[in-house]
């Protein structure tokens, strides 16, 4: 499900969540032993947070301010797992006019983007 969001989000496209044959192929490309392992991982902290969350009072206290920096951690490291497994993109020289490129991905951008697009970095 990670993946498929993260693939929904990078393409900007809803149907993109569905596309089961993308998302198996970029799970590929990360890796299942990489990816079963970030998996495990944050199940882990998943119950961990739970456990925190479970304590009366100050566990629930304690609970909202680890919950959605748990979400944020979850959301951050499957997209980086998402990035790393494309392909690289040639280098394309900025050209003159009104459009320019990432200089990490090499997506299009308008002129007056600061981060891109595509991979999110600031330029």
């Amino acid at each position: 499900m990670a993946v498929a969001i993260v693939h929904m989000v990078k393409r900007e496209s809803f149907g993109k969540a569905f596309a089961f044959g993308e998302i198996l192929g970029i799970i590929r490309e990360i890796g299942w032993g990489n990816y079963i392992l970030w998996l495990i991982i944050m199940f882990v902290c998943a119950v961990i947070v739970g456990g925190i969350g479970n304590i009366p009072v100050i566990g629930w206290l304690l609970s909202l301010i680890i919950a959605p920096i748990f979400g944020v951690l979850v959301g951050r490291s499957a997209s980086l797992m998402y990035s790393e497994a494309l392909p690289p993109v040639e280098k394309t020289p900025i050209p003159s006019g009104e459009k320019k490129y990432c200089v990490y991905c090499g997506a299009e951008m308008t002129a007056e983007a600061i981060f891109c697009p595509n991979c999110g970095r600031r330029q």
